[in-house]
């Protein structure tokens, strides 16, 4: 990052209000979070009133989504900052636990974080803009919509905008025994039909274990049950699409071919994991994880490529459920548990969407209690720049407005 001097001594002071130990995790994550502090703009949203409209330029860089203002842009300055306010003033509302309930997607979330999990339990988080794009594709039963290409739609923006194109355009060798699966298949359950739907869950008894797939297919080759359990990533456009435009570079060109990758995160995985061995009536007899990639196109999502990786039932995938089920049952039970510095990643904390409730991203933490403990998110005292107490533009506690450059 390429900052002034007044923004250096402005992002320091947010690191030690925070907590963060000067070590070289510290340098990653602020790097990381430069790059993706973007994706977090809903948090800097303000609801709409009639008396701030009325106010000149106050809303000049917000775009009026429903009843909320989203800011157009959102730094790392907004995101720490933001963290600091919401921690300093206690702006945020307890969950009612049930504690005794262990969830799919917990499960992922465990896998992904346990500090993560225990901030998703205990507080309620707003959701980021991918999470708000994938829930409203969820909604949209994408992988029908290229199944059955001819089905009618309402005419909202959304299902205007998507192509009308059959599943083939993203046939390939990795994806084409899914395909073929599903169209020789029966879909016996969709979790985004209908507010039933919804509602409905999966149970096991014994483990007191509740999971809800996107889909559930029984074969009519094989009768072999299954689940398909849908993600939603958004991708930089191809640079074939801007390699003219002058914001173009070569670091952007190497951002673009991750487009093509076939990574599938060890957390989503686990979540099919624990719909294949967690549910038992009906019995699953494997799974697929798909990933349908998205890019934007005025503003609006426009998938352009599908990843599948499929689950076995095997010993493999029932160890990775059962071991994360096992700990988060041990941690429920005993309020705590053991955290390893070490094991803390920049690019999963850079991105995590609870990250602004995190203390044990800052090192100082070696335990994880449940539910999260509040102490976590104590500040430090920290006394607020000589150099910055006259200046009426920059981001502190009681401005928003941008930093000098």
């Amino acid at each position: 990052m390429n900052l002034s001097t007044k923004q250096e001594i402005f992002l320091n002071f947010l690191i030690k209000r925070i907590g963060f130990l000067d070590d070289s995790f510290l340098t990653l994550y602020l790097y990381a979070l430069g790059k993706v502090s973007g994706r977090f703009k809903v948090l800097g949203s303000q609801h709409r009133n009639t008396y701030d409209e009325e106010r000149d330029g106050r809303w000049k860089h917000y775009e009026l989504v429903g009843d909320y203002y989203i800011p157009d842009t959102f730094d790392i300055f907004d995101f720490l900052n933001y963290e600091v306010k919401l921690k300093n003033k206690k702006d945020y509302k307890l969950k009612k636990n049930s504690t005794g309930i262990i969830t799919a997607t917990d499960i992922a979330n465990f896998t992904y974080c346990p500090v993560s999990f225990s901030i998703g339990r205990t507080f309620h988080t707003k959701k980021i803009e991918s999470a708000i794009i994938g829930k409203s594709m969820h909604e949209k039963n994408v992988l029908f919509y290229y199944l059955q290409p001819f089905k009618e739609f309402s005419a909202e923006s959304y299902e205007q905008k998507i192509k009308q194109h059959t599943f083939g355009q993203f046939e390939n060798d990795n994806n084409r025994d899914f395909i073929n699966d599903i169209k020789s298949s029966t879909l016996i359950y969709s979790g985004h039909a209908d507010e039933e739907s919804k509602k409905k869950y999966f149970s096991n008894s014994k483990k007191n274990f509740y999971g809800q797939p996107d889909y559930i297919f029984k074969s009519n080759c094989d009768g072999k049950i299954f689940v398909v359990e849908e993600k939603f990533q958004f991708v930089n456009k191809d640079p074939s699409d801007y390699k003219n435009q002058e914001n173009f570079t070569e670091i952007e060109q190497e951002r673009v071919k991750k487009r093509k990758l076939n990574r599938f995160f060890s957390n989503h995985q686990n979540q099919v994991n624990a719909y294949v061995h967690g549910i038992m009536d009906p019995a699953i007899d494997y799974g697929y994880l798909v990933y349908w990639k998205y890019e934007m196109d005025n503003g609006l999502p426009e998938i352009i490529a599908c990843s599948v990786k499929k689950i076995l039932k095997n010993d493999e995938s029932k160890s990775a459920f059962g071991n994360a089920f096992k700990e988060i049952h041990k941690l429920i039970k005993q309020g705590k548990t053991g955290f390893n510095i070490n094991d803390r990643s920049h690019l999963k904390c850079a991105s995590c969407v609870t990250g602004v409730f995190c203390g044990h991203k800052t090192g100082r933490f070696s335990e994880i209690t449940f539910p999260y403990d509040s102490n976590f998110l104590k500040l430090k005292y920290v006394e607020f720049p000589e150099e910055l107490k006259k200046e009426k533009d920059v981001k502190t506690e009681n401005h928003t407005s941008k930093l000098p450059i």
